[in-house]
Protein backbone atom coordinates (compact mmCIF):
# COMPACT_ATOMS: atom_id res chain seq x y z
CA UNK A 1 0.00 0.00 0.00
CA UNK A 2 2.85 2.41 0.77
CA UNK A 3 4.21 1.98 -2.76
CA UNK A 4 0.85 2.96 -4.25
CA UNK A 5 0.50 6.00 -2.00
CA UNK A 6 4.07 7.08 -2.75
CA UNK A 7 3.40 6.81 -6.47
CA UNK A 8 0.18 8.78 -6.23
CA UNK A 9 1.86 11.38 -4.04
CA UNK A 10 4.73 11.78 -6.49
CA UNK A 11 2.32 12.12 -9.42
CA UNK A 12 0.29 14.74 -7.57
CA UNK A 13 3.44 16.70 -6.72
CA UNK A 14 4.50 16.67 -10.37
CA UNK A 15 1.11 18.18 -11.22
CA UNK A 16 1.64 20.93 -8.66
CA UNK A 17 -1.04 19.54 -6.35
CA UNK A 18 1.19 19.70 -3.31
CA UNK A 19 -1.41 19.60 -0.53
CA UNK A 20 -2.94 16.48 -2.05
CA UNK A 21 0.52 15.00 -2.46
CA UNK A 22 1.27 15.57 1.21
CA UNK A 23 -2.02 13.89 2.14
CA UNK A 24 -0.89 10.76 0.26
CA UNK A 25 2.73 10.85 1.35
CA UNK A 26 2.24 11.22 5.12
CA UNK A 27 0.53 7.84 5.60
CA UNK A 28 2.91 6.27 3.07
CA UNK A 29 5.89 7.34 5.18
CA UNK A 30 4.26 5.91 8.31
CA UNK A 31 3.58 2.60 6.57
CA UNK A 32 7.07 2.43 5.11
CA UNK A 33 8.68 3.10 8.50
CA UNK A 34 6.43 0.55 10.20
CA UNK A 35 7.09 -2.16 7.62
CA UNK A 36 10.78 -1.61 6.88
CA UNK A 37 12.03 0.33 9.86
CA UNK A 38 12.91 3.97 10.30
CA UNK A 39 16.54 3.45 9.28
CA UNK A 40 15.82 1.61 6.01
CA UNK A 41 16.86 3.48 2.85
CA UNK A 42 13.33 3.14 1.44
CA UNK A 43 11.97 4.90 4.52
CA UNK A 44 14.49 7.68 4.09
CA UNK A 45 13.49 8.07 0.44
CA UNK A 46 9.81 8.29 1.41
CA UNK A 47 10.61 10.97 4.02
CA UNK A 48 12.60 12.90 1.41
CA UNK A 49 9.63 12.85 -0.98
CA UNK A 50 7.34 14.07 1.77
CA UNK A 51 9.79 16.80 2.79
CA UNK A 52 10.01 18.00 -0.81
CA UNK A 53 6.20 18.09 -1.14
CA UNK A 54 5.92 19.98 2.14
CA UNK A 55 8.49 22.50 0.98
CA UNK A 56 6.73 22.99 -2.35
CA UNK A 57 3.40 23.34 -0.51
CA UNK A 58 4.91 26.24 1.42
CA UNK A 59 5.51 24.39 4.66
CA UNK A 60 9.23 24.92 5.03
CA UNK A 61 9.02 24.46 8.81
CA UNK A 62 7.31 21.07 8.40
CA UNK A 63 9.93 19.97 5.88
CA UNK A 64 12.71 21.11 8.20
CA UNK A 65 11.27 19.20 11.15
CA UNK A 66 10.99 16.07 9.02
CA UNK A 67 14.57 16.34 7.79
CA UNK A 68 15.91 17.19 11.25
CA UNK A 69 14.10 14.17 12.68
CA UNK A 70 15.75 11.96 10.09
CA UNK A 71 19.18 12.97 11.40
CA UNK A 72 18.52 11.76 14.92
Amino acid sequence: MADVQLGIGAALALQGRFDEAVAQLRPAVALRERDRGRDHPDSAQARAELAEALLLAGDAAGAEVLVAGART
